[in-house]
């Protein structure tokens, strides 16, 4: 809970290298680093999963801060559990499949992102359970989809049980028309070997009609849903990103012969940024720590949690008490959170959490003057975790500015994980996360030993 009260402190300081800030700082300024910030756990409100979220960059073209969806179960000794389902379209390519064309087999083809840390968060050597069901309701296009969202669902037509082992690339064949088959390199993927009879009924054997019509197409296949069985666990699970976005992601592919042709051919049904997605995520607290905290117990410790997850209010309370003998300038002005040591010793902090004002009507965050907006300053400035120091700091010496020269208010502050969109070193726009799991616990307003800290050098 927030404490109903605090004192700002001034004080000067013989080592200026003790609290980060440079030489010539304080030779011009006053230095405060006693700050009272004000802190709490709070829950992330539901967020928009659809990617229909837009955003245009100054040329006119549109980009999707949803790259990746996010499936599985994860168990969290700390933050409790975690579900993942992911919901998509599948398109038709139009064509035929010949006379009389008998199956080899059929194949879901889920591509994971380029960076291993991406694809994977939880216990990499836990076994489970992929599974693959029809979507029997519509995943309309132009609706708002949001994480609490299911979609109703028929038989399972796949499942693939195994332990997570996300490799650089592996070997395919390929199939060759009128030749040999040859091995070709490929990008890291999870291949799910689909039910055969179900497959050669509702798209081998298809109306060709429905297939060169992809209205009718979706109207036919409404799409797939996809989720972790959560009782064929062997530990705690793990949550898993594929890449559904890309034109050349995920994809359902056909083998098969017909009496035209005794050669295999194949036939492909994408899955990518075109189609209607939408993901479902939800958490369970219960019987942990964070149960207690969102409770109102108070044990020093900020639970900060992507997936939709946790989140960090912040509050300055006596900050524009600085104004009060007049006008000032702020030379400089970085919150530094502090991971607790210990708690990262079996999942990894979140990359980079970002400093905000929460959601606006539209869905997006809206950023504090300081968000850094070019990646090569970030490891400085802006919330990424910094290894050597075991900790996240943020520059936010214009926004502190603003609020003494009341042009901005710290009434709905936040520090969060969230999916950002860049486009040349610019952040187009950011909306919660919900692509990756991580987590990270951070000393708070009453930590003994790692408080969360307020400093500033300012000059009148």
């Amino acid at each position: 809970m927030l404490p109903i009260a605090g004192l700002l402190f001034f004080q000067s300081c013989d080592n200026p290298a003790l609290i980060g800030f440079e030489d010539q700082q304080f030779q011009n300024g006053n230095v405060i680093d006693t700050a009272t910030v004000l802190t709490q756990t709070v829950q992330v409100p539901r967020t928009r999963t659809d990617n229909n979220q837009l955003l245009r960059d100054i040329r006119g073209f549109f980009f999707n801060p949803i790259t990746y969806r996010t499936v599985g179960h994860f168990k969290d000794p700390v933050f409790g559990s975690t579900e993942a389902r992911a919901f998509t379209q599948v398109f038709s390519t139009g064509g035929h499949f010949g006379t009389n064309p008998v199956l080899d087999s059929a194949v879901l083809i889920l591509k994971y992102p380029p960076l291993s840390g991406e694809a994977l968060y939880g216990d990499t050597l836990s076994r489970v359970n992929l599974v693959v069901k029809e979507l029997t309701e519509e995943i309309v296009d132009t609706a708002a989809y949001y994480t609490d969202q299911l979609f109703e669902t028929g038989q399972v037509i796949g499942s693939s049980e195994f332990v997570v082992n996300r490799k650089d690339s592996i070997m395919l064949q390929a199939i060759v028309k009128n030749g040999p088959d040859s091995l070709i390199k490929s990008p890291p993927q999870l291949r799910i070997k689909l039910d055969a009879a179900y497959m050669t009924s509702k798209l081998l054997n298809i109306d060709t009609a429905i297939l060169n019509d992809q209205e009718r197409f979706l109207d036919y296949f409404k799409g797939i849903s996809l989720s972790m069985d959560s009782t064929s666990l062997s530990s705690n699970g793990a949550l898993i990103s594929f890449n559904l976005s890309s034109e050349e992601a995920s994809e359902i592919r056909l083998y098969y012969r017909t009496n035209d042709n005794a050669d295999t051919l194949s036939k492909s049904f994408p899955i990518n940024s075109a189609a209607a997605q939408t993901s479902y995520i939800q958490h369970d607290y219960s019987g942990t720590p964070v149960a207690d905290v969102l409770n109102g117990a108070d044990d020093g410790t900020l639970y900060i949690q992507s997936m939709q997850g946790l989140q960090t209010r912040l509050h300055f309370p006596y900050l524009k008490n600085l104004a009060d003998s007049g006008a000032l300038s702020i030379n400089k002005a970085e919150l530094i959170l502090t991971v607790i040591p210990g708690s990262a010793s079996s999942y990894h902090p979140i990359p980079r959490i970002m400093m905000h004002q929460g959601a606006g009507e539209n869905g997006f965050i809206r950023h504090i003057h300081d968000t850094y907006l070019n990646p090569s300053v970030a490891t400085l400035f802006s919330g990424v975790y910094q290894k050597n120091n075991n900790s996240y700091r943020f520059n936010i010496t214009r926004y502190v500015q603003a609020i003494l020269n009341d042009e901005a208010d710290d009434d709905s502050l936040f520090v969060s994980a969230l999916n950002t969109v860049y486009q040349n070193d610019q952040v187009m726009g950011s909306i919660h996360s919900v692509s990756h799991g991580g987590r990270v616990l951070l000393g708070g307003d009453s930590h003994p030993d790692y408080k969360a800290r307020l400093e500033i050098v300012f000059s009148r």
